[in-house]
């Protein structure tokens, strides 16, 4: 790859040169992490004109990271510099080393360009080539798992029928209040007109009438509760749930 004018160094791609150096991971690492520093190092000196520096600094990158492009860079800037010599020599040195055809080509060309007059300015040096893009591998979608559905079961009426012996219990309660209620304000209608006396008379009333009341409440409740009985008697409403070991109904 070229390092001139780009400000980051790729160093992923892989050439035959570079996979003739012994596998050794840690030291390969800390090799790439300098051959870009020193590349960087290079570019800077390049863009300066200083470009004797600058091939000295681009052949220290290759020592490192064994990237025929850092040979072609240094070829150019011993060219800009006027040394044909050391240019023509790795020139040649990278059409021996690079695998892209695209790169041999221009380095031949570039080659038998030394034999005319230098270039007034610095050649701008190539990008380098960059690897095509993968897309990226969609799984395949899997279709939603359906939960087992449990049959419902046959519906009962202990609710109703629940409901129908409390609202007789309510019901009959009530009734007995009402009529004890009665019963005591009549007793103490008797006893007022037999002792005259008002403040037992009031007292008593009273009591017959908060037993009154009571049990017409309770005669009310029992009412609604046995109007719900025959309504949920009359009415079956069954649920059923599915669900990864759940189902159940019921009838109210």
């Amino acid at each position: 790859m070229a390092w001139v004018v780009a400000a980051s160094i790729d160093f992923a791609s892989v050439t035959p040169a570079a996979a003739a150096v012994p596998n050794r991971p840690e030291a390969a690492r800390a090799d790439m992490a300098r051959a870009e520093a020193v590349a960087q190092r290079a570019a800077d000196a390049f863009r300066a004109g200083e470009f004797e520096t600058a091939a000295k600094l681009f052949m220290q990158a290759y020592a490192l990271s064994h990237q025929p492009d850092a040979v072609f860079n240094a070829a150019r800037a011993y060219q800009n510099a006027g040394k044909i010599g050391d240019a023509a020599g790795l020139f040649r040195l990278y059409i021996n080393l690079s695998p892209d055809p695209v790169g041999i080509r221009e380095a031949q060309q570039q080659l038998d360009k030394l034999q005319g007059p230098l270039p007034a300015q610095p050649d701008a040096i190539r990008p380098p080539a960059q690897p095509p893009v993968q897309p990226p591998v969609q799984p395949p979608v899997q279709p939603p798992v359906q939960p087992p559905v449990r049959p419902a079961k046959t519906p009962s009426r202990w609710l109703p029928g629940l409901t129908g012996a409390g609202a007789v219990v309510v019901a009959a309660s009530g009734v007995a209040l009402l009529l004890g209620g009665r019963a005591d304000s009549q007793l103490a209608n008797s006893d007022a007109l037999r002792t005259r006396d008002a403040h037992a008379y009031d007292a008593a009333y009273s009591s017959a009438q908060q037993k009154w009341w009571a049990g017409a409440a309770l005669a009310g409740a029992g009412a609604v509760l046995g109007g719900v009985s025959v309504y949920l008697w009359s009415v079956p409403v069954q649920v059923q749930a599915a669900g990864p070991g759940i189902a159940f109904s019921g009838s109210f």
